[in-house]
């Protein structure tokens, strides 16, 4: 069968075009990945403890604001309440594992998971809040600020920690028994966290802050309630808010669990998509409980 050469010249364009656009697709394939890395590498600067190298998924990537609301303005937020509201999230398929490898919620059951990798059974609720502010120290070096008071004994001072042995009292109270110095390093600061979080509970959290009114919440505050002997409770983390031209806010919280699982934020509505809740709905959250109220890291952050 002979073929003509306007059938040829057809032919031809049309695998041309087939080229060109599978290298594009291909360009932009890596145009996405370069600039996905590019991202991660940025937000590890100011995240440094972040696993994920070539991603990045944040509040504007996976959720959905309501519309008219937006970020709150950032001359309205400390460097650190900022830092705290960018955070990166985990991605929707995530689910929420606990420490001894299996699963606290399935990814439908949560709205997402933080992006804070752990290890350790003291990530708890009340952990996890001590964990960021040390993280937000470090990030500035300014690991001799992180003091803790825990709920029994005296206060925790990484510079007292490096230059004692840890010991409890026979009431379960903290001790720092002088010792030789040690040096400052990764390893020994995040054995003073450790320990800081493992004797934390509800009421001691609360203790290492001011109160506040449900009015001034801002990213990085907490709300804690609990029983009256601070052994049952839920510690909330303020991980971000929105607010609108009139003024009205939105808050997307975080927790932990009662025995050591991923930080995470709840499903509160039906969508996960949507976490958002304002403060009726945080009151209800905390009436559960006989003592509550709404908290702000007391030293400087």
């Amino acid at each position: 069968m002979k073929v003509s050469k306007a059938a040829w010249l057809h032919l031809f364009f049309k695998l041309l075009m087939i080229i060109i656009c599978l290298c594009m697709i291909n360009s932009s394939v890596i145009y996405s990945q370069t600039t996905g890395e590019k991202m991660a590498a940025e937000y590890a600067k100011q995240y440094p403890f972040i696993s994920l190298t070539d991603t990045i998924y944040t509040f504007e990537t996976e959720f959905t604001f309501p519309e008219g609301y937006s970020r709150v303005d950032p001359s309205k937020l400390t460097d650190f309440q900022s830092w705290v509201s960018h955070i990166p999230i985990w991605h929707r398929y995530k689910a929420v594992g606990i420490w001894k490898g299996d699963k606290a919620f399935e990814r439908d059951e949560v709205s997402r998971v933080v992006h804070v990798p752990w290890r350790g059974q003291n990530h708890t609720d009340v952990g996890f809040p001590l964990r960021i502010f040390s993280e937000y120290y470090r990030l500035h070096n300014k690991d001799f600020d992180f003091k803790v008071t825990p709920k029994k004994g005296e206060q925790m001072t990484y510079e007292k920690w490096l230059k004692s042995d840890f010991r409890l009292g026979p009431m379960g109270d903290v001790k720092l028994i002088p010792s030789s110095q040690r040096d400052s390093s990764a390893s020994e600061f995040y054995k003073f966290l450790n320990m800081a979080m493992q004797h934390t509970n509800y009421k001691s959290l609360a203790d290492n802050c001011d109160s506040l009114s449900i009015n001034d919440l801002a990213p990085g505050d907490l709300i804690i309630a609990h029983d009256e002997k601070s052994k049952k409770g839920k510690a909330y983390f303020v991980l971000n808010i929105i607010e609108n031209n009139d003024g009205k806010k939105l808050y997307a919280l975080a927790t932990g669990c009662e025995e050591a699982c991923d930080f995470h934020i709840p499903l509160f509505n039906l969508d996960r998509n949507f976490p958002w809740i304002n403060t009726e709905r945080i009151n209800k959250i905390m009436a559960e409980y006989p003592q509550s109220g709404f908290f702000r890291w007391r030293l400087k952050l």
